[in-house]
């Protein structure tokens, strides 16, 4: 993934130029999982260098229950 894309990976419709129009995708499914974790405040954050790979990072909160 370029550097110029990064910033619109969560974006609907962003389909990078790595694919082309013939292969699959409506370019909606990262929009649709960083929706699902921001209403559960969590985060996702993308590292990608230009031919070499993208990482997907995902955080979530710990919450700390008593046991009555």
């Amino acid at each position: 993934m370029s550097p110029n894309e990064l910033p619109h990976v969560f974006e609907r419709y962003p389909k990078g130029k790595i694919l082309s129009d013939s292969e699959n995708g409506s370019g909606l499914g990262l929009a649709i999982v960083k929706k699902i974790m921001d209403l559960h405040n969590t985060s996702i954050e993308v590292n990608s260098v230009l031919n070499q790979g993208t990482e997907f990072f995902f955080s979530f909160p710990v919450q700390h229950r008593s046991i009555s």
